[in-house]
């Protein structure tokens, strides 16, 4: 009875224009929407967020999307916005560092190229678009960048700042090392030597600005930049710890530097903010309502966004897949892998949505995917809804064999998320480059799979 019920409240996704039902149901006075991803490497759910992100821009006013990426990478984007990259994928060459399909596939690259597009018709460069990482990992090439900017402001200190950053030289390139060495208290923490950095690029920012051709926004990247070393020294100083106490440092610095997009969007630039964010479903629904906030004291980016912004302010959307293919690896800097995904387990949110489409049939949903909003729900669906059941998670690792123990969750969806699309059937994400073994693999898969998903967007 609850599954028809539920079968009956979806909305069916047919094509682009259902969309425009998620765009209106969000409450204009939302500033951060947070959109999510069941796994790093699925086709539909990057394309159905690009999409989803575009609506919002078009028809909302959001003026900034800020993803699970690294600070400077990203910042190239911005950089071919500005004309300084010859274009899109010239923009994207930075994400090198394992896992780069992560950012560098088809769907980022039209993206980017959409929002340079959109950005080459606005007059006021306080208007335009930006694209901006929240992650933490980018301790090398956030020393480079801050060093670079402060030879343009100030040699003595970028003399100094080289000499404070080389606390790290003593451990090589391997952030590991470093780690190694905290945890069995064998060298000094290099935690005082950022902060001299950072304080003293704080304490002289209207110097730096007045006295530079680079301008404001120069210095807020390069100051975001020795923000980001202060927490990759933190986040790698403590990495021997345990994955709880990273995971937060990691949540806890992406959610800062959304704050501190914010403030500079509002106090330097004069426009109200208005983010969406791209990250892992993991990241962004609300922890408090999962595993990781109810045994193993997790928090997460979604979660402290629901703190610190009033409910009217934030929304939150998840993706769920039944089954299909993805791009991953096996163990981390492994090439990328063509995957066939499993079939989603019994008691899973998965399975559940599997057999909504089952009992809604093909009249309703022809194309097996739907968006549940979950305000829109009646009291008794919502309840049965809200019944605790395991979620899939895959990240940039998928381990099928093992899909139980490394990738299932249990939550409650309803509190997890505002909006949950399900894609019964999804595919692989594709990579720029793509990998010899990656090509192999799904060109065995398509020669035995008879049932191969139509693309997105919605067929056509």
């Amino acid at each position: 009875m609850s599954v028809s019920s539920l079968a009956r409240q979806v909305l069916p996704l047919k094509n682009i224009s259902d969309l425009n039902s998620i765009v209106n149901h969000i409450p204009d006075t939302v500033k951060v929407v947070l959109i999510g991803e069941a796994s790093h490497g699925t086709q539909e759910f990057y394309s159905i967020r690009a999409e989803l992100t575009k609506q919002l821009i078009l028809q909302k006013g959001f003026n900034m999307v800020a993803c699970e990426s690294d600070w400077p990478d990203a910042l190239e984007v911005n950089r071919y916005f500005k004309g300084q990259k010859r274009d899109a994928d010239d923009s994207l060459t930075r994400y090198s560092r394992f896992p780069t399909w992560m950012w560098r596939n088809t769907v980022v690259k039209d993206f980017v190229e959409w929002m340079k597009q959109h950005n080459d018709t606005i007059e006021n460069d306080c208007d335009t678009l930006g694209f901006y990482g929240l992650d933490v990992y980018s301790l090398q090439s956030s020393r480079d960048e801050v060093v670079n900017y402060l030879e343009t402001v100030d040699k003595d200190l970028a003399q100094k700042a080289r000499e404070h950053y080389g606390c790290f030289d003593k451990f090589g390139v391997s952030e590991q090392s470093y780690a190694y060495n905290m945890k069995l208290g064998l060298e000094k923490s290099c935690e005082s030597s950022v902060l001299k950095v950072l304080h003293e690029m704080v304490k002289r920012h209207g110097e730096f600005v007045a006295n530079s051709k680079m301008g404001e926004d120069e210095y807020f990247y390069a100051l975001q930049n020795a923000k980001v070393i202060k927490g990759a020294e933190k986040y790698y100083r403590n990495m021997m710890r345990g994955g709880n106490v990273t995971w937060n440092i990691r949540d806890k610095h992406m959610m800062q530097t959304l704050l501190d997009l914010m403030e500079y969007k509002e106090k330097v630039q004069n426009r109200t903010p208005r983010v969406v964010v791209w990250a892992h479903n993991s990241h962004l629904g609300r922890a408090n309502h999962t595993d990781m906030g109810w045994r193993r004291k997790q928090t997460n980016l979604g979660e402290l966004v629901a703190q610190h912004f009033p409910r009217k302010e934030h929304y939150n959307v998840g993706f769920t897949t039944f089954t299909g293919t993805v791009t991953a690896a096996s163990n981390w800097h492994d090439d990328p892998h063509f995957k066939k995904v499993n079939r989603a387990m019994e008691g899973s949110y998965e399975r559940l949505f599997h057999d909504v489409i089952k009992t809604a049939g093909i009249d309703k949903l022809p194309h097996k995917r739907f968006a549940i909003l979950m305000d829109k729900l009646d009291p008794d669906t919502y309840k049965f809804l809200s019944k605790t059941r395991l979620e899939r998670y895959i990240g940039v690792i998928y381990r099928p064999q093992s899909e139980r123990m490394s990738h299932l969750s249990d939550s409650c969806i309803t509190r997890q998320f505002d909006c949950v699309m399900h894609i019964e059937h999804t595919s692989a994400l594709v990579p720029l480059e793509i990998h010899p073994q990656w090509k192999v693999q799904r060109d065995k898969y398509h020669q035995h799979e008879d049932d191969v998903p139509e693309t997105y967007p919605f067929g056509l």
